[in-house]
């Protein structure tokens, strides 16, 4: 459909004749995919060259701004730089780059904002079926190569590692934990604890956290399901549900945290807050 899209002139101005980060998706054989990380300052002019030098692909990924000057060169290279990077870490069988690029120079408010950017590229990319941002299921690394459909289905598996723990507050040293709280949407009420010198964060007992789960991505939706259907750790009130313990969030982050309370992708750069309503952004900006 790409000639057709790009012969429309209305979506060819609005979707991609712009700055764009995208991913192509190809078949490699009969049971497995390879996908193609790129840049482009107009796509619609860059995915000529692919139509004819990669001919395997049959599927492309485009994410751009709907904002005006939001993504410009350096912007797209760092998105670049950040999505073949995690690719090749996780599955570098499936990656079809050879190279990481260089981490361009970028200030410290354009990294958080494409930071944040990425994680919506990690959502959608998921979400679409693609998981070559996903964490790999097993702990033995990235799995057979043709053992990877296009979409992979993540299933709660009992013997997998845990991606929460109980972790009482009170056998901590409080002087070690900032705290911060988020109360939006309306109904959450949740307390962050964060150890900024180990980047541990454990939600406080008799936090409230949203009870469905909107699009957020698979290791969230895992930790939510290990709190909520465990009854030491949760009980249900109605739409939400009540912490019964100091809950420990393993290999989490500010936003991931943020999202963990709200059942949805929520930016914990400004989702928390503290008791002077400063951001979690503005207490802990990140450092290079």
């Amino acid at each position: 459909m790409m000639k057709d899209t790009l012969a429309n002139p209305k979506l060819n101005e609005q979707m991609l004749n712009k700055y764009s980060f995208y991913m192509l998706l190809s078949d490699n054989s009969s049971n497995s995919y390879g996908v193609y990380i790129g840049k482009a300052r107009s796509f619609s002019t860059r995915v000529l060259d692919h139509l004819r030098e990669k001919p395997n692909w049959h599927t492309a990924l485009v994410f751009n701004s709907s904002v005006p000057g939001f993504l410009t060169d350096t912007e797209i290279n760092y998105l670049e730089h950040l999505g073949i990077k995690l690719a090749k870490e996780l599955y570098p069988e499936l990656t079809e780059n050879l190279n990481v690029p260089a981490k361009p120079a970028i200030s410290l408010e354009k990294e958080d904002e494409m930071d944040d950017f990425f994680e919506d590229i990690r959502l959608l990319t998921s979400f679409y079926g693609c998981t070559i941002f996903d964490e790999p299921i097993d702990e033995g690394g990235v799995q057979p190569h043709d053992d990877i459909p296009v979409t992979v289905s993540i299933p709660l598996e009992p013997d997998r590692e845990p991606s929460v723990r109980i972790a009482p507050l009170e056998k901590e040293n409080m002087k070690q934990f900032y705290v911060f709280h988020i109360d939006k949407p309306k109904g959450i009420d949740a307390h962050l604890y964060y150890n900024h010198e180990e980047n541990r964060y454990i939600i406080a007992k008799g936090s409230i956290i949203k009870g469905s789960d909107g699009e957020i991505r698979p290791n969230l939706l895992r930790m939510r399901q290990e709190v909520i259907s465990n009854p030491e750790m949760s009980e249900q009130d109605g739409d939400y549900y009540k912490l019964k313990a100091d809950i420990e969030l393993l290999k989490s982050s500010r936003s991931d945290s943020a999202s963990f309370c709200t059942g949805v992708s929520t930016n914990g750069n400004i989702g928390w807050v503290d008791s002077r309503e400063r951001t979690f952004k503005e207490v802990f900006p990140k450092q290079k």
